[in-house]
C-alpha cells in the first residue's frame, strides 16, 4: 500500500512537470506499532463510493469495525454506537489506496516535492515518512471506531447517512431541526428495507425537489406491496411480495396505478402520520366525505411528483418557502417510517406457506 500511495504522489508530481528524485526507491510512512502494522496486513476493507469527494471505507480486523470518511465534516454528535478513533498509518493508507482517493489539487507538484524528497536520503538510515507529513498531502479523512452492535452499523449506506445528516451545518438545502431529527431516525432506527442511497442522493442535492423525489421514491418501491398481497391471499407462495411483483411486471407487464398505490399505502399509516401529513399539504378535510383524506393526500403528492419530474406546459413552476418544504419532507419521512415499518418484511422477506407447492407458487 505504501507502494501505491507514493506512486499516486509521484504521478501527481509529474504532471505538474516536476520530478522527484530517487522516484523508484521504496517509500513508506513510519509505523506507528506492531497493532497497526497487523491492521494493515489483515485487514477487510470495503469502499462506498457516492461521488468525487464523499467516500468511505469500512475497515474490519478481528473483532474490529472502523469508518475512515472522506468528504464529510466531523458531526460535533456522533450517531449511536460510534466514537472518533485515531488516524494511523494503517487506517490512513488502507483508506486513501482502497478509496482511490487522489492528492489534493491544491497542493502543488513542488509541494509533493517538498514532502516526499525531505525525509529520503536514500535507503541507509530511512525509517520512513511521517504520517502528519504525507496525509496533509490527501483530503483529511475522519475515522469513527464502533463501541456497540447495533443494526444500522451492518449497512455501509445507513452509516454514511447518520454520518451526512448530523454534520449537515452548512449544506445547501436548509433543512429545520426536525426534518434533520426525521432524517437521523430513518437512518439510525428506520426499516432496515427503506432504499437509504436515494436519500443520501437527496441529501446531497443543491434542491429540495430533489430531496422531496428521492424520499418519493422510497414509497415508489412499495406501489405493488397493497394489490400484490391481496392476490397472494388467493395465490399461495413461498416467494416474497417483491419478487411475485417483479413476476408480475416481467411476464403480464403488469405494474400498479401510481396515485391509486399510493392512496392505498398512506390508507395504512397511522392516524397520527397522516395528520401530519395532511397538515404539511395543506389539505381541508372534504366537505362531503367522498374523498378520503389518504386519497387527497395522495394526489397531492403525486401532482407535486409530477412538477419535479416534467417539464410540461400543463406543470406549473414550484415556487415553496424553505418552511413549506421542511414540513412536506419531514411528514414524507414520516409516512416512510411508517410505512415501511408496517409492510417492510412481508414484501421484502421469504414467508412459508403450508399451501405452497415445490415450485413456490
Amino acid at each position: 500500500m505504501n507502494k501505491l500511495l507514493f506512486e499516486r504522489l509521484i504521478v501527481a508530481a509529474q504532471q505538474s512537470n516536476v520530478e522527484i528524485a530517487n522516484a523508484t526507491e521504496g517509500r513508506f510512512i513510519r509505523r506507528l506499532s506492531d497493532e497497526d502494522v497487523a491492521l494493515m496486513a489483515g485487514a477487510d476493507a470495503l469502499v462506498l463510493t457516492i461521488s468525487r469527494q464523499v467516500r468511505m471505507v469500512r475497515i474490519s480486523f478481528q473483532s474490529e469495525t472502523l469508518f475512515c470518511v472522506f468528504g464529510l465534516a466531523e458531526p460535533d454528535q456522533l450517531p449511536l454506537g460510534l466514537e472518533i478513533a485515531e488516524l494511523t498509518p494503517a487506517v490512513f493508507l488502507i483508506g486513501v489506496v482502497e478509496a482511490r482517493i487522489q492528492p489534493l489539487s491544491s497542493i502543488s507538484g513542488y509541494g509533493i516535492q517538498d514532502v516526499i524528497e525531505q525525509d529520503f536520503v536514500g535507503v541507509a538510515g530511512y525509517d520512513g515518512h511521517e504520517l502528519d507529513a504525507v496525509a496533509k498531502l490527501f483530503p483529511t479523512p475522519s475515522v469513527f471506531r464502533v463501541t456497540q452492535d447495533e443494526p444500522y452499523l451492518k449497512s455501509d449506506h445507513r452509516v454514511l447517512g447518520a454520518l451526512l445528516v448530523r454534520s449537515y451545518t452548512d449544506g445547501p438545502i436548509q433543512l429545520s431541526s426536525v426534518t434533520i431529527e426525521k432524517l437521523q431516525t430513518i437512518f439510525e432506527f428506520g426499516s432496515k428495507f427503506i432504499p437509504f442511497r436515494n436519500l443520501i442522493q437527496g441529501l446531497m442535492s443543491i434542491a429540495w425537489e430533489n430531496l422531496y423525489l428521492e424520499a418519493y421514491r422510497c414509497l415508489e418501491q412499495l406501489y405493488a406491496e397493497p394489490r400484490v398481497s391481496d392476490l397472494k391471499d388467493q395465490w399461495h407462495s413461498t416467494l416474497p411480495l417483491r419478487d411475485l411483483a417483479a413476476l408480475l411486471e416481467r411476464h403480464l407487464s403488469w405494474r400498479p396505478k401510481e396515485d391509486d398505490a399510493l392512496s392505498k399505502l398512506l390508507a395504512s399509516c397511522s392516524p397520527t402520520c397522516l395528520a401530519s401529513l395532511t397538515a404539511a399539504l395543506r389539505i381541508q378535510e372534504p366537505p362531503d366525505n367522498q374523498i378520503s383524506t389518504a386519497e387527497k393526500a395522495a394526489r397531492k403528492i403525486y401532482d407535486l411528483r409530477n412538477s419535479v419530474v416534467h417539464y410540461r406546459p400543463i406543470h406549473e413552476e414550484i415556487n415553496k418557502s424553505d418552511d413549506e418544504w421542511n414540513d412536506i419532507v419531514s411528514a414524507l419521512l414520516e409516512v416512510v417510517g411508517d410505512i415501511y415499518d408496517l409492510r417492510g418484511v412481508p414484501f421484502f422477506e421469504v414467508t412459508t406457506d403450508p399451501n405452497a407447492d415445490i415450485a413456490g407458487v
